[in-house]
């Protein structure tokens, strides 16, 4: 920071006339705050900004007017002045006149200026009066030093709302306006929050012209001519930018000044060179006259601007450079050298100033050579190719901006950064696959929190497009029981369909019953591309109470072209394609939890124009077809979907053998929105029937008719589905009463009831001997929530009962811990 001795030499460059008439007069000045309290946005606190203002006024009022003297409330940054202090400082001294002087803080976009002269609470001024007089001819003084919004004048009760201050002691508000025995007033010169008026203030000079615009309000007050002050000051910024520039000197009349840079002032509050700046300048004591100022600066062109002083103000001359650093490509998509170039981007080119678009134009080139159109921003600072057509894919290419180029200066482009212009910026790049991203997954089998799954499911992961095979194994994707992380052993498959791709598990082991179980899928699987998945996948899903009874149908290893009829072959098809329509057997795509070498292949086509679509799979003959049952059962087929959004169902003769067309009832539509085998389950108590030839209603003996399919609107019209493993089930379950008849020969944390449950469920466990037993409700990500039972209890059969009143909705995990045993359930909350 500049010192007070170069403010001395400026002032002896010119003789000043002494002011008179303030002989008998003095003045109190009070630098609000103290130390370095209320710190500025930039680290520039407002109690050092006020003191150094306070400083200037006394050194300008006692060198240059007759004034008694003028006192200052704190002459450091060491002290500490409380309020009381400065009120009474004065008043012992019997200062003819208080000034506060302070800044004002806000929001950083706010700056404006403000004064404050006390008022008494009927609105009328402080007596001694003066302060509000003094106000008025300050307000605009400081303003139009500051360059700035004002607020304006106030009498602080007014501006403070008549607080109770007001309303209890009668005014005034402010402390110094209430306390004090002589006229005053509190100034407010702009915002310390605001960054560029924090930086101005860190500039010693611009203090002292704030200082001026007192001394000359104090003038006026006492109806004294102000002097002619010779004082030229201004702010110098870069012309393309608007920033203030550091390090510019200015030259008058045989005098220099450069404005503050990092080294001589920033580095006090900033350790970045580039982020401080206010590009101020201050003189004074020139001779009433007509000047040239000379400005330069580093990597700037010089300039010279002419000025004629003002007769009673400050001169103020704000100047703009313009940097002589040739223009540059600051920024580009291609950057020179990318190799994974997307070819469907339009390359573009940002440049550090205005460019003169038709010379810019004109140096550019592309090789090998592509059409298009060159396109300018507004400002004309990024230029942008735009190609008829795509790029090629994985093609060299070669983009130069020739030397001529030129800004709208007519500086030419360096393009080698060297810092010298006239040479070529090159980028020369590859164009990347028609494919840059890795895979998405769009669905998966079973969901997360899925407290139900079959104990010899079929798990699946579809994605958006094909995978690389190779990046597809069992150290990628893990299928295990959560308790011990065991592996449950399973055949991993992958298949494409359409454009998309499944990746299936197939449990070749039944996983234990109501046990909480997770697949784990990690990074790194690819597409053909090489895009890889970042991102790890989880899914916790717990283990159904239950296996299957089954009596199989038709497991399709043998004679399906002799059981079953061609579509074609049955009365009831319509609205087909039929060279697209047949069925037959396949061996490659099978449902290996069964250990099927054999399945169904059924290709569907459909006529888009008719008005309706059934393509009826009649079983005709066989073993198949003699295989009766009642509406108890559940009928199932593992159906390898193709995403499509088509639609399967299931046929049956009811009554039979009776065989008249009212006795064929069918299943609700499935829609075949999956990719891969899913287990299709037709609950026939539970789950209705669909509309076609019968009554809807299943009330005799029934056996198996047919696989009927049919069309969504708007849905692809032709396509493959797989069948596999046609029969009937029924659920057993594992009841509580089954396994305490077993007791006491088994540690067992058994189902609890209800579940889901809201918020109290029973918790039955059993133990097989004498045991320090522990509960504990988890959540999915393993922190303790609850502690449901804790204690010492006998061989046998046990109940507790689990409160979740203070527990939200959600999946938890309910574990079961002995000295040497663990059992842990899946639980469910719905609130």
């Amino acid at each position: 920071m500049k010192q007070i001795a170069l403010i001395l030499l400026l002032v002896t460059s010119f003789t000043f006339a002494q002011v008179t008439g303030l002989a008998g007069w003095n003045l109190f000045a009070d630098p609000g705050h103290s130390q370095t309290q209320n710190m500025g946005v930039n680290g520039y606190s407002e109690a050092e900004s006020n003191l150094r203002t306070a400083l200037h006024l006394q050194d300008i009022m006692l060198t240059q007017t007759d004034i008694d003297t003028v006192y200052s409330s704190r002459l450091n940054d060491e002290v500490e002045v409380s309020l009381w202090d400065r009120c009474n400082h004065a008043n012992t001294l019997g200062a003819a006149w208080f000034h506060s002087i302070h800044s004002n803080a806000g929001a950083p976009e706010a700056n404006n200026t403000l004064l404050l002269w006390g008022q008494l609470y009927n609105g009328q001024p402080d007596p001694p009066v003066g302060g509000e007089e003094m106000s008025s001819y300050m307000i605009v003084l400081l303003t139009d030093v500051m360059r700035i919004p004002t607020i304006g004048s106030w009498g602080d009760c007014s501006f403070y709302t008549w607080s109770t201050y007001c309303e209890t002691s009668g005014g005034p508000y402010l402390y110094v306006n209430r306390n004090t025995n002589m006229p005053s007033e509190l100034s407010e010169q702009g915002f310390h929050t605001n960054p560029t008026q924090d930086q101005l203030f860190m500039n010693h000079e611009y203090k002292r012209m704030l200082a001026y615009s007192f001394y000359w309000s104090v003038l006026e007050y006492h109806e004294i001519d102000r002097p002619y002050p010779g004082i030229l000051a201004g702010i110098i910024k870069d012309a393309e930018n608007g920033l203030a520039i550091n390090g510019a000197t200015v030259e008058v009349n045989g005098l220099s000044y450069t404005t503050d840079t990092y080294e001589s002032v920033f580095h006090e509050y900033s350790s970045d060179p580039e982020e401080l700046r206010n590009g101020y300048y201050f003189f004074e004591g020139l001779p009433d006259s007509t000047y040239d100022v000379i400005v330069s600066a580093p990597q700037f062109y010089p300039d010279t601007f002419q000025i004629s002083m003002e007769p009673d103000f400050v001169t103020f001359l704000d100047m703009n450079l313009m940097s002589n650093i040739p223009p540059s490509v600051v920024y580009s998509e291609p950057a020179p050298g990318d190799t994974t170039y997307p070819a469907w981007d339009i390359p573009f080119f940002d440049f550090s100033r205005p460019m003169d678009e038709t010379v810019t134009d004109a140096a550019f080139s592309i090789t090998p050579e592509v059409t298009g159109n060159l396109w300018w921003n507004p400002t004309s600072t990024r230029l942008a190719f735009v190609p008829d057509d795509t790029l090629e894919f994985l093609t060299d290419y070669t983009i130069i901006i020739a030397g001529s180029a030129t800004d709208v200066y007519g500086h030419p482009i360096d393009g080698d950064g060297d810092g010298v212009g006239g040479d070529d910026w090159v980028a020369e790049f590859r164009t990347g696959p028609p494919d840059q991203f890795p895979p998405v997954l769009l669905d998966h089998y079973p969901l997360d929190g899925d407290d139900a799954v079959d104990l010899r499911p079929i798990l699946s992961l579809t994605y958006d497009e094909a995978l690389e095979p190779a990046s597809i194994d069992h150290d990628m994707i893990k299928f295990e029981r959560l308790v011990n992380l065991e592996i449950v052993d399973n055949q991993l498959e992958y298949h494409q369909v359409g454009e998309l791709s499944v990746i299936q598990l197939f449990a070749l082991e039944d996983m234990l019953d109501s046990e909480p179980y997770r697949l784990r899928v990690f990074p790194g699987i690819e597409d053909l591309f090489g895009n890889a998945i970042t991102d790890g996948f989880l899914v916790n899903f717990n283990s159904a109470n239950y296996d299957y009874n089954i009596t199989q149908i038709h497991n399709f290893e043998s004679n399906t072209t002799s059981y079953w009829w061609d579509p074609q072959m049955s009365g009831s098809t319509s609205g087909i394609l039929t060279e697209e329509t047949s069925r037959s057997d396949n061996t490659s795509i099978v449902n290996h939890t069964t250990g099927s070498g054999h399945s169904m292949r059924l290709n569907y086509g459909y006529n888009t124009s008719a008005g309706s679509w059934l393509i009826r799979v009649y079983l005709g003959s066989g073993p198949p077809r003699d295989v009766t049952f009642t509406s108890s059962r559940i009928m199932q087929a593992f159906v390898f979907g193709d995403g499509q959004g088509n639609l399967f169902r299931f046929a049956v003769d009811d009554h039979y053998p009776a065989a008249a067309a009212e006795y064929h009832e069918v299943s609700p539509w499935y829609v075949v929105d999956w990719v891969g085998w899913r287990l299709v389950s037709w609950d026939m108590q539970n789950d209705g029937t669909g509309t076609w030839l019968g009554d809807g209603i299943l009330d005799g003996t029934l056996r198996f008719d047919s696989i009927q399919l049919s069309h969504t609107p708007g849905a692809p019209n032709i396509g493959t589905y797989y069948v596999d493993d046609l029969r009937l089930a029924t659920r057993n379950y594992l009841a509580v009463q089954d396994e305490t008849a077993q007791l006491p020969n088994r540690f067992a944390l058994l189902p609890n009831y209800p579940n889901p449950f809201n918020p109290i469920t029973t918790v039955p466990f059993a133990l097989d001997r004498s045991s320090q037993v522990r509960i504990t409700l988890y959540d999915l990500q393993g922190r303790a929530v609850q502690t449901v039972f804790s204690g010492d209890l006998p061989a046998g059969y046990h109940e507790t009962r689990l409160d979740a009143s203070n527990i939200p909705s959600g999946v938890y995990l309910l574990h079961m811990s002995s000295s040497d045993q663990v059992h842990t359930r899946r639980i469910t909350v719905v609130k």
